[in-house]
This record gives C-alpha cells, sequence and structure tokens, in this order.
C-alpha cells in the first residue's frame, strides 16, 4: 500500500454513510477544522475513510472553496502515514470515518491549514489511547 497517494478507497462517498456519520457521527472542533467522526471495528487495509467539506455559506466562490479543499487533502496526505501507523499500532483494530469541515471565512495559508489539521488529528487520535 502507499502511503503518498490518496485513492478512491480512502474517500468517505455515498449517501448513506455520509448521512450515518452526520445523524450518528461524535463532533471534535479546532477554531479552523470541524471533525464529525464515527468508530467502527474490523481490520480493513485502509482505517480512515475521509471526506472534506467547505460550506458555501462561509466562503462564497467555487473557486477559493476548491483551493482550500486541495489545501486540506494535501496536508491530510502528507501526514497520512503517521495516523495510520498510529491505529496500526495500538493494535484495536478500529476504523474511523471521517468528515473535516473547514469553519473559517477566510482562506488561509497551507502551513496555517497543515497545523490545524495535526492538532486536530491529534486531539482525535488520543482518544483512542
Amino acid at each position: 500500500m502507499t502511503y503518498n497517494q490518496f485513492n478512491k478507497v480512502e474517500r468517505l462517498k455515498g449517501y448513506k454513510n455520509i448521512k450515518y456519520l452526520f445523524s450518528n457521527g461524535k463532533i471534535l472542533k479546532t477554531p479552523l477544522i470541524k471533525f464529525i467522526y464515527s468508530v467502527d471495528s474490523g481490520n480493513q487495509k485502509h482505517p480512515i475513510r475521509i471526506g472534506f467539506s467547505v460550506p458555501k455559506r462561509n466562503i462564497k466562490d467555487a473557486h477559493q472553496r476548491n483551493l482550500v479543499k486541495r489545501r486540506l487533502k494535501e496536508s491530510y496526505r502528507l501526514n497520512k502515514l503517521k495516523y495510520y501507523q498510529f491505529l496500526i499500532n495500538t493494535n484495536k483494530g478500529i476504523n474511523i470515518k471521517l468528515m473535516i469541515i473547514y469553519n473559517d471565512e477566510r482562506i488561509h495559508s497551507f502551513h496555517i491549514i497543515r497545523q490545524n489539521l495535526e492538532a486536530a488529528f491529534s486531539n482525535l487520535l488520543n482518544e483512542f489511547i
């Protein structure tokens, strides 16, 4: 498995999956990013299935929303190996379905988004220790 890619099988897709996540998921907030997640048991090749969202009410222009989504995806992709290794090393056999929602009206630089995403993921993964 290559950890430096973001494949289709790693994406959270499907109306039922997303609806279940929003209705039954837990929420973790940071000033810039909101996580909605649910935890399942089982060992899959990809322990994290993830989706990204930038609400239209926060950022009006589609090209700017796409820019923020690209920055979120890239910052996740660069740190994905660290998250996978943590989940594999804990040997709890958990799978995480996760929706990342950008909660700011300003468009931040890649480095700020990456720092906030890393902080949010560390808070999320600390719940599984």
